[in-house]
């Protein structure tokens, strides 16, 4: 029997929250690494909220594992992150700071995701009438035998 590990999810979305969620342990016990504390959840940021949306897309909206994402629908991400952290939260918030090399974290996060992550699903979700919870099924390259 053939196993895929993660089938819906993109590749290394798995990674990139754990390397998140223990980034955000060790700030909250007070170990803070520089740059790492400065720029790793800006880097993470657009692989992380990019990937959770498509598995979405793909497995509840069009319900088509091979929808991903175009160019354009990165740089509105982008852009957006860029427009509310970098220029509209610090003018309204006194703990939000712009920082220029954020928009630089955040256009390489989504340049990683569009390369390493923009990929279709190898498996779709299946809801049961009967036994009313997500039933994964797999695509080819990860069917059992």
């Amino acid at each position: 029997m053939k196993h895929c590990f993660s089938p819906i999810l993109p590749p290394f979305f798995d990674a990139t929250l754990i390397v998140f969620i223990i980034n955000q342990l060790l700030e909250s016990r007070g170990i803070y690494i520089p740059y790492v504390h400065s720029y790793l959840d800006d880097l993470l940021v657009v692989p992380i909220m990019m990937g959770g949306i498509l598995v979405f897309q793909q497995q509840l909206t069009y319900r088509n594992p091979q929808y991903v994402f175009s160019v354009g629908h990165v740089v509105v991400m982008v852009l957006l992150l860029s427009w509310y952290f970098e220029w509209y939260a610090p003018g309204r918030k006194d703990n939000h700071y712009a920082d220029p090399w954020d928009v630089l974290a955040y256009t390489i996060g989504g340049v990683f995701f569009y390369i390493f992550q923009n990929k279709p699903a190898l498996g779709w979700v299946r809801f049961s009438r009967i036994f009313p919870y997500l039933t994964i099924v797999l695509t080819n390259s990860c069917e059992t035998k």
